[in-house]
């Protein structure tokens, strides 16, 4: 006869403390740290270029009669 709770007994779970959590935390984000920022990274760049494209759109539109100086519409 087989005994079914031998094997479970291994996977028992403990209640984990504030330090704990934290600690298994920030081991799993530095081991996973640039797969991360490759998630992050594509909607941020795409969303900055589309912020840096409108403004200059919004530049070049509402300042009819202003400054035609590049360096003065970037700064």
């Amino acid at each position: 006869m087989i005994n079914s709770a031998a094997p479970n007994s291994k996977l028992s779970l403990a209640p984990l403390g504030a330090g704990d959590l934290i600690d298994r935390t920030v081991r799993f984000y530095r081991r996973n740290f640039w797969t991360f920022v490759w998630i992050a990274a594509p909607p941020i760049v795409i969303g900055t270029i589309i912020s840096v494209g409108w403004t200059i759109l919004g530049r070049k539109l509402f300042s009819v009669g202003l400054s035609n100086d590049p360096v003065d519409m970037v700064f």
